[in-house]
């Protein structure tokens, strides 16, 4: 007579392996992911970086009112 254990391992073995491989693509995605190519910045992301440089510049404007 059989155990219960018997008839279980086939199943438990395969369900093993399909977990493994489930998670063997998801890393193969993830991987895959990250091998992209970066994208081109955007005249947004250039406008941006000008804004960003005329409010926070080395550059200081005199305070003083001119004399006129």
């Amino acid at each position: 007579m059989a155990t219960i254990l018997q008839h279980m391992r086939p199943w438990m073995k395969r369900s093993i392996e399909e977990s493994k491989l489930a998670r063997l693509r998801v890393d193969v995605d993830a991987f895959a992911a990250t091998t992209e190519d970066v994208p081109e910045p955007t005249c947004e992301v250039e406008a941006d970086d000008m804004m960003l440089s005329a409010l926070f510049g080395d550059k200081m404007s005199s305070l003083d009112p001119p004399c006129g």
